[in-house]
């Protein structure tokens, strides 16, 4: 392989390269409140659907008792009644434990001002970790950025260092096509920083790897046709 070709192929691969490089994980933020509110619902809704389990056998058989059952159905898809809660109740309504459903209702009057409350803290927390988020993902984009600096700071000095050989190659040696070809290979290397910036580099690396490809295989196929092609002396 010339050397010229040598050169763009180290150029194109180590710039497409770049783009691969590895990233570290996210990391992931559970809000822990969060749970704490779905916990807290879940127990609000088995408490109700236990209270309706135990007085539903209570009331005459018609459309209100059907009614009830079916709210029983539906808040046991949250959250399943608890048995030691049912049988609290039933003994609360057998017994007509005024006292009790006093206290219940009291408790219940509470429900709202709870939920709110935790629902006010998950909120809170939410903002916090978008803003942690945000923080990280920015920190990381800045970190990508200055390892591309790096890395293009270097291209740039490799494509100095090249553009320069080629400068010499054209003005001291008889081989002016491989002078301007590693010309060409050092400016696109010192122009990598806007080259890889553009959203048409993976296109650009792409083809100049296929460039580069294509020159080893006609060299490659042209060196062996010459090798088994037979000489003239052969012939004759």
């Amino acid at each position: 392989m010339s050397l010229q070709s040598l050169t763009i192929l180290f150029v194109f691969v180590t710039l497409v390269g770049c783009t691969t490089a590895p990233t570290d994980k996210p990391v992931i933020i559970i809000n822990k409140d969060k749970d704490t509110y779905i916990e807290k619902v879940e127990a609000i809704v088995s408490e109700a659907g236990s209270a309706l389990t135990a007085v539903a056998p209570t009331l005459p058989a018609g459309v209100g008792r059907e009614l009830v059952e079916g709210q029983i159905v539906r808040l046991s898809g949250i959250s399943k009644p608890s048995v030691e809660r049912v049988e609290s109740f039933r003994t609360m309504v057998k017994s007509n434990d005024y006292e009790a459903v006093k206290k219940d209702k009291k408790e219940a009057s509470k429900v709202d001002a709870e939920t709110n409350h935790l629902w006010a803290i998950v909120e809170e927390q939410e903002s916090a970790i978008a803003i942690a988020n945000e923080i990280t993902k920015n920190a990381e984009k800045e970190k990508q950025r200055e390892m591309k600096d790096k890395v293009l700071w270097m291209f740039s000095c490799i494509g100095g260092a090249i553009f320069v050989a080629g400068v010499a190659v054209l003005a001291f040696t008889p081989r002016k096509a491989s002078g301007v070809i590693l010309m060409l290979a050092g400016g696109l290397a010192i122009g990598s920083a806007w080259i890889f910036d553009s959203p048409w580099f993976p296109w650009i690396a792409g083809a100049g790897v296929g460039f580069a490809l294509l020159d080893v295989l006609v060299i490659g196929v042209t060196k062996t046709y010459n090798y088994l092609r037979p000489s003239k002396s052969s012939v004759t």
